[in-house]
């Protein structure tokens, strides 16, 4: 068996799924987005990554006392323009009843991460994707919801073996990160 990774966003993982060009793809779908249709494809749920607040040190004791409200004049980091990341700051401002400043816009959470290290910007991340020694700008509290991980492949494909064996590894591999999505203090209900 040989296994080869290729990077893109969801719905062109599910996409070059759908034209046999991948065999699996690893999809992210966010709770407050309308989900796209996967006829003809069949989803296995791995696990529920909680979305996450990370701000400068020196606004968190602001945050926690206002919320939301607090960030409304200070700038954001997030991802493209439309893409996960970016909705759930918009919501999150709409929550806070402020627009988001967003005044940085890089691909991908760990650049998202990168970028709100620097604290410059608030930024909203799955909490997966904020390294142990970012953990401490992560502001607790916000309910921002959160992203479902699941493995999509072609209906029927599943009883390939060599496609099973590589879903196996996936299941275990999220039952062992998800005991620390629970356990975890930063855990934010959704």
């Amino acid at each position: 068996m040989q296994i080869e990774v290729q990077q893109s966003t969801s719905p062109e993982a599910v996409r070059l799924l759908r034209q046999g060009e991948v065999d699996i793809a690893l999809s992210c779908r966010y709770d407050f987005r309308a989900d796209e249709p996967w006829g003809g494809l069949t989803g296995e749920h791995l696990l529920h990554e909680p979305l996450v607040l990370m701000a400068p040190s020196y606004l968190h004791l602001r945050i926690r006392g206002r919320g939301l409200a607090a960030l409304a004049d200070e700038p954001w980091v997030t991802g493209r323009r439309d893409s996960g990341l970016d909705t759930a700051v918009m919501r999150a401002g709409r929550s806070g009843g402020f627009v988001p400043q967003v005044k940085h816009r890089v691909i991908g959470a760990p650049n998202v991460c990168e970028l709100a290290a620097t604290e410059v910007a608030a930024a909203i991340v799955p909490r997966l994707a904020v390294p142990a020694h970012l953990e401490g700008l992560i502001v607790e509290g916000p309910a921002l919801g959160g992203r479902t991980i699941s493995a999509v492949v072609r209906e029927g494909r599943h009883r390939d073996p060599n496609i099973a064996s590589v879903l196996r590894i996936l299941r275990t591999v999220a039952d062992d990160i998800a005991p620390s999505l629970r356990t975890s203090r930063f855990v934010i209900a959704s």
